[in-house]
């Protein structure tokens, strides 16, 4: 069944929330803005989680993950079930602009993109260019069910 993509984001959101209370992550505050989906309080520190889901064959658009305090997770709901778990996949913004570094340096070295302090990919090289990068899940694999990443944090 495919769903809507305010269904897709909403069902991708509190899954991530669940993921957290199974693992005693209580302090969570869930938000409507688009820059941060939640907000994961540790006794430490106050972490932004960015949500991303999809339900095909690969997450589009993703930008602007930035910053020591923020976390990307993206939610694969390809090929599920109702009633089965999706993946998830954790990466920090670090974790997430090597990547980028390592998949694009041959664009970046060509002058076909640039790379900016927020980690974006800007595609340069067409006639209007175009921000965000595609995301294959077989290009992240190192960082499926890394809850370790949110569980060091706390």
């Amino acid at each position: 069944m495919k769903l809507s993509k305010y269904n897709l984001f909403l069902s991708a959101k509190y899954a991530v929330a669940s993921e957290f209370y199974r693992r005693n992550i209580l302090k969570l505050t869930l938000t409507d803005l688009r820059k941060n989906d939640i907000i994961c309080h540790t006794s430490k520190n106050a972490y932004k989680i960015k949500v991303k889901a999809k339900q095909g064959s690969e997450w589009p658009g993703i930008k602007d993950i930035y910053g020591n305090d923020m976390i990307l997770i993206l939610v694969d709901f390809e090929d599920k079930e109702i009633f089965e778990r999706p993946d998830f996949y954790l990466l920090t913004s670090e974790d997430w602009r090597n990547l980028l570094l390592q998949n694009y340096s041959k664009y970046l070295e060509n002058g076909d993109v640039e790379l900016d302090d927020k980690n974006t990919i800007t595609w340069i090289c067409e006639e209007k260019p175009y921000k965000g990068v595609l995301v294959k899940p077989n290009e992240i694999i190192e960082f499926k069910e890394k809850w370790d990443k949110i569980k060091g944090l706390t």
